[in-house]
């Protein structure tokens, strides 16, 4: 019989409702793009200018996709996992198209990068964060089908110790001369029951 850690779980998308999944996202979109700027300038003064001068164009657009992704995340959870994928790639690279349209319209932005090149990166990122978010769903993974065996354990083991007195109860009623012997039994069957359920664990 196979043990419930060998049953794989399913590829999930990341629930954007999640706080820590929010935060997960900011803290590693930011730190790309801190590397980035410090990547290309020559030093760090002049990095961390760069860098804010990235964020200014950054933050509203990571407000609106995550603001999105947070009110589509039901319907995005109802597709298969590769769909689900494409679908939130896709959806990321309209919003970044709409926002570089509309902030080239509206500001003069002259260190603004293109518009293929914002697409590209944004199709970059997405990907890179759906790579990690999944590699850490598949990480923890065990440890979560541990704690749900761990509990299915605690909540059957009481019962089966109530039951195991119920029946040598009765049998001590029925049959006085073997109160010694059944209670000596009941325990050899729970520790054979014990052993074969942490066999099971491996």
């Amino acid at each position: 019989m196979p043990s419930i850690r060998q049953n794989a779980y399913p590829d999930v998308l990341p629930d954007f409702r999640n706080l820590a999944v929010i935060a997960r996202v900011l803290l590693a979109v930011n730190a790309l793009a801190l590397a980035a700027a410090l990547y290309a300038s020559p030093g760090v003064t002049a990095a961390l200018e760069h860098f804010f001068y990235i964020a200014a164009f950054l933050e509203p657009l990571l407000l609106i996709e995550l603001i999105a992704l947070f009110a589509l995340a039901d319907g995005l959870a109802r597709l298969p996992y590769w769909g689900g994928c494409s679908a939130l790639v896709a959806l990321v690279v309209a919003l970044a198209g709409a926002y570089h349209s509309v902030v080239r319209a509206i500001a003069a932005a002259p260190q603004l990068a293109s518009l293929p090149r914002t697409l590209v990166l944004t199709v970059v990122v997405a990907v890179l964060l759906l790579v990690y978010f999944h590699l850490h769903t598949k990480a923890f993974s065990p440890a979560l089908a541990e704690a749900r065996l761990q509990a299915l354990q605690a909540r059957i083991r009481p019962h089966f110790l109530f039951n195991s007195l119920n029946a040598v109860l009765a049998l001590i009623r029925r049959d006085p001369k073997r109160r010694r012997r059944s209670p000596k039994r009941g325990c050899r069957r729970c520790r054979r029951a014990s052993g074969r359920t942490s066999s099971s664990i491996a």
